[in-house]
């Protein structure tokens, strides 16, 4: 077991990194107990890298008095090493006083093997990379044989990196590869750097950017050192050097300063850019004439002017170039605001954003504020034609089975009356349908049947179901006369989809097309395939005047229908659907290499907490409601407490119903004198057919006989 785990600690290799070789000595020293074994040292290891165990023997005791001696010599060495480096010490120092438990990880291009010792001796968890060459871009040296401590120790909570050698051809690119393999944002990350090669320590800070928690180490020529720590804000808001401590031999490190102070508990005025576009209720603000953008009160401009107020920084809004949230293209990279935060530009964030898992793996994000679900919202529904109001109080089914009753209640009469024993022969099939139509309309039948029981039976029967359809029709007549009734809306997409309506989505380009372009659900893909883009003004003015369904965020749409599409007792002139569909959560985005997210994170869960987010909303909406309050149109429709008269527009039926019995009248009038006349017609043809054979027989007969000519 000791042997296996002695060739995990230490291994030398020589290997191919992008076309670059390099020599690589890794250790991997875990962290252990005081009362664990101690580090064995390389010339007390076998061929293959393991521990040799020594048995005790008798010649082993009779070398005892020699101990003293072998102990004397040890310290010499150990002496000898100590100052053959100057910069070993504050280093340690630094590590075992500074960074707490922290694991670390260096990086050198120089011997490192007196630093390693030494490390390994102390006890500390590391992982140290030696390189002979310049390490390639986007690239790191593979780990120890049979173990993955080197993608674990990436997703600790703590790390110290530790670069030493020449720190320009090391630093820049060894960063970017590190960066490359974190699979989780590291809470706390420090940077001790030291560089042989004498480089003013200015410049070892440029790769570094705005991280805070960066130590260098300046070893001097009388033997001792420097160190040197930047404020990042300091300068007005600038970053500015200061001198941290000094090293000596004597006197080891005595600081100046804290050595790694909260450098954003103060920005000292720094000015942090911020990329917008408008959704209320979260961001409002208004443009000037010359391109200024003032923010108005909103949930995300509340929060950051009390995070600005906190910390001491002061900050600039604009839009986007493209005027987007932001889509991946195909090769990769981001339009809009995903993009200008994607590129580390010098956008530093942006406020509410959609928190899609692809771009949680591009950029940072604060933690969730806020969770809000898609709908849509279409034209009200258009009132039924009034004329119409005296069909509805039956649905069309009831109609049918209500004509189909009084069809078969006639013909049950003439059936009653026409097979009795003592038929009447007055009541034919027509007029017995006649009679129970009648009798439907509340229409007194002045001739019943005399002879059959049958049929007297049937018609009482009859008229007590007249009386019950009656009044059941009568009783919603009157309330469909006076108030109006509205066509169906469409709350769900399947009913959208299945409609004449179009559809469409804000011309933004934000995670709502994200949605809509990638989700595998066959409703979004059978939706997205005929997708329209427009603004909101464009989208609600489409929806007011045509079949259009506009797809946005529910919170975004309540503060835009109440300030603009309400009318003044604040009844929504439009319809949002009952159906919500794909929540998804709200964060803040800051660049990949923005340090301070942490700061932000933890005052917006205060503001949770709080329950200032959701009071900011409330507030917002509010607001912009009260300012749209005098435009706002008159109240639509009667108010339903008033008392309704009835007049010729609630009636409209019924005259509708009396204009088509005069039609109906009229078209009969002219079927029975056309018919009449065609039968005239028909009748005196025959007629005087008929007579001019009766004068053709009478002429023949009256003529005399011929005679022959042979007579």
């Amino acid at each position: 077991m000791r042997s296996s785990r002695a060739n995990r600690v230490n291994s030398g290799s020589s290997s191919s990194c992008g076309g670059r070789s390099h020599g690589l000595h890794q250790t991997h020293r875990p962290r252990r107990a005081p009362s664990s074994l101690p580090y064995t040292s390389e010339a007390g290891r076998g061929a293959g890298g393991a521990d040799t165990p020594r048995p005790v023997t008798s010649s082993s005791l009779r070398a005892r008095p020699l101990l003293p001696l072998l102990l004397l010599l040890l310290l010499l060495l150990s002496l000898a090493a100590s100052s053959a480096g100057t910069v070993v010490p504050p280093l340690l120092e630094i590590l075992a006083r500074h960074t707490g438990d922290c694991s670390v990880l260096t990086f050198s291009n120089e011997d490192a093997a007196p630093w390693l010792r030494d490390l390994n001796g102390r006890q500390f968890s590391s992982m140290n990379f030696q390189f002979e060459s310049e390490l390639g871009a986007g690239q790191l040296p593979a780990p120890p044989p049979n173990t993955n401590y080197y993608a674990e120790v990436l997703r600790l909570p703590c790390l110290t990196h530790v670069f030493w050698g020449n720190i320009s051809s090391l630093i820049g690119r060894t960063l970017r590869a590190v960066e490359e393999q974190k699979t989780v944002v590291i809470r706390r990350e420090y940077f001790l750097l030291h560089d042989t090669t004498g480089a003013p320590a200015a410049d070892l800070f440029g790769p570094l950017r705005d991280r805070p928690n960066v130590a260098v180490i300046s070893e001097r020529a009388d033997g001792t050192a420097h160190v040197t720590v930047r404020c990042l804000y300091c300068d007005a808001g600038g970053p500015r050097l200061q001198r941290a401590g000094h090293w000596s031999p004597e006197q080891g490190l005595q600081l100046l300063r804290p050595l790694f102070a909260d450098q954003f508990a103060d920005f000292h005025g720094h000015r942090l850019t911020c990329s917008v576009l408008p959704f209320v209720p979260f961001v409002d603000y208004e443009e000037t004439e010359d391109g200024r953008l003032i923010p108005q009160p909103s949930i995300d401009f509340n929060a950051l002017q009390v995070m600005a107020a906190k910390w001491n920084f002061t900050y600039g809004i604009k839009k986007p170039s493209d005027l987007s949230w932001g889509v991946q293209r195909p090769n990769g990279s981001w339009t809009g605001i995903m993009g200008e935060l994607a590129e580390d530009s010098e956008t530093d964030f942006t406020l509410v954003l959609t928190m899609l898992h692809k771009r949680v793996a591009t950029i940072r994000f604060t933690r969730i504020y806020a969770i809000d679900t898609f709908v849509f919202v279409t034209g009200l529904a258009q009132p039924i034609p009034q004329w119409l109001s005296i069909f509805r109080p039956f649905r069309m089914t009831l109609w049918i089975v209500t004509i189909v009753s009084v069809l078969l209640a006639g013909m049950a009469a003439f059936g009653f009356t026409r097979f009795h024993p003592l038929p009447e022969r007055r009541f034919t099939i027509s007029l017995s349908i006649l009679n129970t139509y009648g009798a439907m309309c509340e229409n007194a039948q002045s001739r019943v049947p005399s002879h059959s029981t049958a049929a007297k039976t049937f018609l009482g029967w009859w008229w007590l179901y007249c009386i019950i359809i009656l009044t059941a029709y009568k009783s919603s007549l009157v309330a469909m006369m006076t108030v109006p009734s509205l066509s169906e809306n469409i709350n769900t997409l399947e009913a959208l989809a299945e409609s004449s309506f179009s559809w469409g989505l804000s011309d933004g380009f934000g995670s709502d097309f994200t949605l809509f372009q990638t989700s595998p659900v066959s409703i979004y893909q059978q939706l997205f395939a005929k997708m329209q883009f427009h603004n909101t003004s464009v989208s609600f003015r489409k929806l007011l005047n045509e079949r259009y369904a506009y797809i946005s965020w529910k919170s975004n749409l309540d503060t835009v229908i109440a300030e603009r599409y309400s009318d003044q007792r604040g009844q929504p002139l439009v319809h949002m659907s009952r159906e919500t569909f794909s929540p998804e959560n709200y964060g803040w985005g800051f660049r990949p290499s923005a340090p301070y997210v942490h700061k932000f994170d933890s005052l917006m869960q205060q503001l949770v907490e709080a329950g200032l987010i959701t009071k900011w909303e409330h507030d917002t909406r509010e607001r912009r409601a009260s300012l749209g309050r005098d435009r706002r149109p008159a109240s639509r429709g009667p108010d339903p407490t008033r008392f309704v008269a009835i007049s010729v527009y609630h009636l409209q039926g019924a005259f509708m119903l009396l204009s088509a019995g005069f039609a109906a009248g009229l078209v009969a009038l002219l079927t029975e004198v056309l018919v009449h006349r065609a039968r005239s017609k028909a009748a005196r043809w025959r007629w005087q057919r008929l007579a001019a054979r009766r004068r053709a027989a009478l002429a023949w007969r009256s003529a005399p006989p011929r005679t022959t000519s042979g007579e």
